[in-house]
């Protein structure tokens, strides 16, 4: 079985994400919904995440995430968008926020479009805003 076989996406993470979604924080510890950063990395940790390598796999893992992709793993981006098309309703690219990881996830959240796998983007953009650091891998709990 294909390591992304295993990741297929409930009607209660489908949930989760179209209240997130509307998630827009005011300040570091809460939105105008009264919405924490704590709950929303806790609806969030269910996600299907891709990142770019074993670093950032394993600062996710330590923050309590449990569906990890590393996407540069010598397969190409198309080979994985192939992968998780009609396999999972949504993911979040979540590739460093430099120039390389910006051009990732723009590639990929293409491709992944292309085949109807809907990409959180708002996820990708609140992550950053809670841990202020451009590398995945230098995230840390709070």
């Amino acid at each position: 079985m294909s390591e992304l076989t295993r990741f297929v996406c409930s009607d209660e993470q489908r949930y989760w994400w179209a209240i997130l979604i509307s998630v827009v924080f005011v300040s570091k510890k809460t939105n105008s919904n009264g919405v924490t950063k704590s709950s929303f990395l806790e609806a969030i940790k269910k996600e299907l995440v891709l990142v770019e390598g074993e670093k950032d796999q394993v600062a996710l893992e330590r923050l309590g995430f449990e569906r990890i992709i590393k996407i540069n793993r010598g397969k190409a981006l198309f080979a994985i968008a192939d992968e998780l098309a009609g396999k999972c309703g949504s993911v979040v690219v979540l590739s460093d926020f430099d120039r390389k990881g910006k051009e990732i996830c723009a590639q990929l959240t293409k491709m992944l479009e292309q085949r109807h796998v809907k990409v959180n983007k708002k996820a990708r953009i609140l992550l950053k805003k809670i841990f202020e650091k451009a590398c995945v891998e230098s995230w840390k709990e709070q």
